[in-house]
């Protein structure tokens, strides 16, 4: 007899479902891994390029601070980025970016003259036109899901992203501000890659900048040819409607062309900045006296010739050695100065007969400057540069056996003003001392004095205060080109000391706005003092201070 073993079926069901339902699963998380997830990280990598723009404006605000004031500074990029972790899905490589520079391009700015001794160097290759140096900074990513990623570029102060359909402007800058020209230059072999930020340092190469005035050659109007990826239409949008800008085009695909009305002045700021620790600052170049470039002094009197050194960008540069071959002076001549950190040096010059002298300044032969080899007389005009002195007749100290002997602009935190009672004196102003010394056998008192003039390259003071060695009051509220002070003036607070034989007497001179604040005296400025002494003779006083 047999028996009949029957198929059991039961539990078949659960299982299927259980495989069907796994398989949903998978096929469900392979939808999200290949649609849902690459989504996520194009929104992710999108974020990413909106922050590095925004890092990028921030770096475009330390460039112009670097510019502009000539010190390091540094700024943080968020080069890369990465992709929020899943559990159980896989993420790509996290995002790598470079900031890089190009290679070195030439900006060419045509048909332009400069104002004074600096046109020198304008012309210095006879076609008044400038070519000078700088390199476009650009940042780029190697995105993983984003197709239309940019390379963000930034140039001359203009910070913008190129796609592939299009551009945006993050930042227009200010080349050309009504009558302002600001361009800045980029230095440096630079390309620095980061998955995570990295640190940019901002060095001046030719900094801080200084504005010139420029105009056009005769009828010729100024040409600013900048090697430049932005679109022409981009330019137009940017300057087109300034009432300086004659015309925008592009002769080739890598380069604009600005042109601006020659018959107007414009004010021209070049400054450059470099990424990275090797890129040398700018040799010097040129010379050109310094502001205001002329001085007046009596025969025998001393006035101080300024001189500054500045390179291709038109910005100081100090350490050069600078030849002075002074007029007819008394002292040693030539002599030779170094210069400092604002790009000058002062001489003292002594002229013995009066009329309209020159002393000639020239960049001594060395490395750092570039084209200044031959002998003074013989050397490029830039290299060269003249100081004006009207030497007037009248005599400094007609018989009165005193001289000037030193002035200097000295800042006096130390003053107590509650002691000295003129309130209008800042922790920070500073005063002119004059120091005079007595060549006679006799002691001199002085009876009164005049502050004759003042003389600034900007509006002047109004009124002046003359204090003694220890700093108390001499003579308080002198108007400026106003008459002579004596005891009898209530302005004559403490007369000012008496002149000692044999010694030096340093008075503190003091100068008020018209509003009564005190004025911060610059090396160019200057002034004359008349002094009366008891024996009825008469000293005029060039102070031009250090």
């Amino acid at each position: 007899m047999h028996t009949r073993l029957d198929s059991d079926d039961r539990g078949v069901s659960e299982v299927v479902g259980a495989i069907l339902v796994f398989g949903v699963l998978v096929t469900l998380l392979g939808i999200i891994q290949a649609q849902a997830v690459p989504d996520q990280n194009r929104e992710v990598e999108i974020q990413h390029t909106a922050q590095v723009q925004e890092d990028l404006i921030k770096f475009h605000e330390v460039a112009s601070a670097v510019a502009a004031g000539g010190d390091e500074q540094s700024v943080a990029v968020q080069s890369g980025t990465g992709y929020p972790s899943r559990l159980l899905f896989f993420n790509p490589p996290r995002v790598q970016g470079a900031v890089s520079t190009t290679g070195s391009q030439t900006v060419e700015i045509r048909n332009v003259k400069a104002s004074g001794e600096a046109d020198d160097y304008f012309t210095d290759d006879a076609s008044n036109d400038l070519d000078l140096s700088t390199r476009r900074i650009e940042y780029s990513a190697n995105y993983n899901e984003v197709q239309n990623d940019p390379t963000i570029r930034y140039e001359y102060g203009v910070l913008y992203s190129n796609y592939s359909d299009g551009t945006t402007i993050q930042n227009e800058g200010s080349i050309i501000d009504g009558n302002n020209i600001n361009l800045i230059f980029a230095a440096g072999d630079y390309n620095r890659t980061s998955s995570t930020s990295q640190s940019l340092a901002v060095r001046p190469v030719s900094a801080p900048s200084r504005s010139i005035s420029v105009e056009g050659t005769g009828s010729n109007d100024i040409v600013l040819s900048l090697p430049s990826e932005l679109p022409e239409s981009e330019w137009q949008e940017l300057y087109g409607s300034s009432g300086s800008v004659v015309n925008i085009n592009k002769p080739s695909s890598d380069t604009i062309e600005i042109t601006l009305d020659g018959s107007q002045q414009y004010n021209l700021r070049t400054s450059r900045i470099a990424l990275g620790t090797d890129v040398p600052e700018e040799d010097g170049y040129y010379i050109v006296p310094a502001n205001p470039g002329t001085a007046s002094v009596a025969e025998g009197g001393t006035a101080n010739a300024r001189y500054e050194v500045r390179d291709k960008y038109n910005n100081p540069v100090s350490n050069v050695t600078v030849r002075v071959d002074k007029p007819n002076s008394a002292g040693s001549n030539p002599v030779e100065r170094t210069t400092n950190a604002d790009g000058q040096i002062t001489v003292p010059v002594t002229p013995t007969d009066s009329g309209t002298k020159f002393a000639t300044a020239s960049i001594r032969d060395q490395s750092n400057v570039d084209g200044c080899t031959s002998s003074p007389g013989s050397k490029a005009p830039r290299c060269r540069a003249e100081f004006t002195l009207q030497v007037t007749d009248l005599s400094i100290n007609p018989g009165a056996g005193v001289r000037l002997s030193d002035s200097s602009i000295v800042t006096r935190p130390e003053i107590n003003v509650s002691e000295v009672g003129v309130t209008a004196i800042g922790t920070n102003t500073n005063v002119v001392n004059a120091t005079f010394e007595v060549t006679g056998s006799s002691n001199r008192e002085i009876e009164s004095i005049r502050m004759n003039l003042y003389s600034t390259s900007e509006n002047g003071p109004v009124t002046a205060g003359m204090n003694n060695s220890d700093f108390s009051i001499a003579i308080e509220n002198m108007e400026i080109g106003g008459e002579f002070y004596t005891s009898s003036d209530s302005e004559w607070v403490n007369g000012p000391e008496t002149l000692q034989s044999g010694t030096k007497t340093t008075y503190s001179f003091l100068f008020y706005e018209s509003d009564g604040s005190g004025r911060v005296v610059e090396q160019s400025d200057y002034f004359v003092l008349t002094v009366k002494f008891g024996n009825n003779e008469r000293a005029v006083y060039f102070v031009s201070p250090d």
